[in-house]
């Protein structure tokens, strides 16, 4: 089993509700099993579970509109000693209602401090990108 851990943010170029705007409007953490979380920015944040990213894309895709964007991995093993703590603390717990909930609540916003700095990183270099590549665009067709 790959034991991968996918960090993510889901990047919407059109946003046909109008609820949650445009830009960066959830962060996301894929684990090994494929099992994601979506954590959404926004003036209500929420943090929903999913079965997968295909599931979490066919609920908020919007057609295409907006794209899981994953922007780093982290190596469970590497990382197993820290995240071990924060789950035996959490299953002990277990036997509670929401013992799940909070598990999801500790890893997420612990992922998302980490995040913060790389989504920022990463957002910039995809905009500066596009940006050559349609100045790019425009350079050729004026040489037609």
């Amino acid at each position: 089993m790959d034991l991968m851990i996918r960090l993510g943010v889901f990047l919407r170029e059109e946003d046909e509700s109008g609820v949650s705007g445009t830009g960066i409007v959830a962060d996301i953490i894929e684990y090994p099993d494929g099992w994601c979380v979506a954590h959404w920015r926004s003036n209500m944040p929420s943090t929903n579970v999913y079965p997968n990213v295909k599931a979490l894309s066919a609920v908020h895709g919007h057609g295409g509109k907006t794209k899981v964007v994953w922007i780093a991995e982290i190596d469970a093993p590497k990382d197993a000693e820290h995240l071990q703590e924060v789950v035996e603390e959490l299953r002990e717990e277990e036997q509670k209602e929401d013992a799940h909930e909070r598990l999801v609540e500790t890893v997420a916003e612990e992922v998302t401090e980490r995040l913060k700095g790389a989504v920022t990183e990463q957002v910039a270099k995809t905009v500066a990108r596009r940006k050559r590549a349609a100045a790019a665009a425009k350079k050729e067709e004026g040489q037609q």
